[in-house]
């Protein structure tokens, strides 16, 4: 029988792949776009050099076992992910509420003077805006007529702003920028709210989807689990076959050594 591994002392012989190898029949491993190849093909190496698989029987078992452990690491990582992704979410919300208006509204001014632009120059927009923000009286007039007349106000301007800021903070935030850390951290500090809580909250809000994302982890480890158990009664079979082969060869030796006594030949038998 072929065997398919190859020795660690040696050149691979013939016939043979090396340990972090497919056989070419199953094809290239099935990763997602930016999956380490060289990670799955390391865990592949690691399973066939404990397995050391001596048949395709066995190979088959092993790739199955390799690729739903991979199914399984791949379901835990989508899922940490989801989380820290819906924790930002929630934490880019509350702060909508938290931040102050001295934060955001350079935001706000910027998006207000382009929408009064087609009425005024770029400069003199800016001035109004500048003006608007600081509630000058006729500044707040002239421009909540020309909103008037394009069917929008100023809350959604102020709330772009915000949303905006909040996002822009976040994502300093989740990225390690210095001065966006030590701001959230004291909007946190000051209202006795931790990250934690917030993803608790986004995850209260979409439990469905975490236990989605368990089952399916679930159904990869039993997947796993199932190809061990087939490559023991694989190995259970073999060796119960080999066991058997043995028994009849020595069988069949007793009973050529019988017929030969009978005959009157004179025949010592000794055991190992």
């Amino acid at each position: 029988m072929e065997r398919y591994t190859t020795r660690k002392d040696s050149t691979p012989s013939k016939g043979s792949i090396s340990p972090g190898q497919r056989l070419a029949v199953f094809g290239p491993p099935h990763l997602l776009e930016g999956e380490d190849q060289a990670s799955y093909e390391e865990i592949l190496a690691r399973v066939r050099a404990a397995m050391e698989p001596v048949d395709i029987i066995e190979e088959i078992l092993v790739d199955d076992l390799v690729a739903s452990q991979w199914d399984a690491m791949r379901l835990r990582r989508l899922k940490s992910s989801l989380l820290n992704a819906a924790g930002y979410k929630k934490l880019s919300s509350w702060l909508e509420e938290e931040l102050r208006y001295d934060e955001y509204g350079d935001n706000f001014e910027r998006s207000l003077a382009e929408c009064l632009e087609p009425e005024f120059t770029a400069a003199e927009a800016q001035d109004l805006a500048r003006q608007y923000s600081l509630s000058e009286p006729v500044a707040l007039e002239k421009v909540d007529e020309i909103l008037t007349k394009k069917n929008l106000d100023a809350d959604t301007f102020l709330n772009a702003a915000q949303s905006q800021r909040a996002t822009q903070l976040t994502k300093q935030y989740a990225a390690g920028k210095v001065g966006a850390v030590k701001r959230v951290d004291e909007l946190l500090a000051k209202n006795g709210v931790t990250k934690d809580n917030l993803v608790a909250q986004a995850l209260a809000e979409d439990l469905e989807t975490i236990e989605r994302f368990e089952r399916l982890t679930s159904l990869a480890e039993s997947r796993r689990n199932a190809s061990l158990s087939e490559l023991d009664r694989h190995r259970l079979a073999l060796g119960q076959a080999a066991r058997r082969t043995v028994q009849d060869i020595e069988h069949g030796e007793f009973r050529v050594i019988e017929n030969r006594s009978a005959a009157g030949k004179s025949v010592r038998v000794q055991r190992a």
